[in-house]
């Protein structure tokens, strides 16, 4: 068994247990979930169509988060005409707060991401490999209701029979 198959999801664990036991407050659960759809031919001359429907439970504690997201994942391939459609690789972060927003500054949190190779490799559904990685979020309230952030992130994205085995720098800046 590969090092990187077990060291993410421990330190994950490890990073939530701490969290829990250092909470003053009840911990307080969410849920949420969102639709993302794409349509283009990325580079291939082909239409392909995507539709992305995660939903995410959410356990806040009083130093940080852990989450869960199980994403349904279809994809149109105008080319072959074929669909696949299914759960997609399942995403577990976990944010420790380190720098409260107030009215002059932003909140900070660092971040730690693992992707487990749940989907479908085969069906084009997911990577059939372990990512994990982490990185610092940003996001500052800017009034009734907008909020800015900015994300970045480093990435080791697991090998398989498509991919080599790489770093990935990511950042992320919007405005929700």
């Amino acid at each position: 068994m590969n090092w990187k198959q077990w060291v993410l999801p421990l330190a994950f664990v490890l990073c939530a247990q701490s969290m829990a036991r250092g909470a003053g407050n009840e911990p307080v659960w969410s849920l949420s979930s969102a639709v993302s759809y794409s349509s283009g031919d990325y580079g291939s001359g082909d239409d392909t169509d995507m539709l992305y429907i995660p939903v995410t439970v959410r356990l806040y504690f009083s130093r940080g988060y852990v989450a869960g997201t199980v994403p349904y994942f279809e994809v149109n391939d105008a080319a072959s005409d074929a669909t696949e459609a299914g759960l997609g690789d399942v995403l577990l972060k976990g944010g420790l707060y380190v720098l409260d927003e107030d009215a002059h500054r932003p909140g900070v949190d660092l971040v730690a991401k693992v992707k487990l190779p749940t989907a479908d490799e085969q069906a084009g559904l997911g990577t059939g490999a372990l990512d994990g990685g982490g990185g610092v979020e940003c996001y500052k309230w800017l009034g009734y209701p907008w909020i800015g952030f900015l994300d970045a992130y480093v990435m080791f994205i697991g090998g398989s029979a498509a991919t080599d085995e790489s770093l990935q720098q990511i950042g992320d800046l919007g405005l929700g």
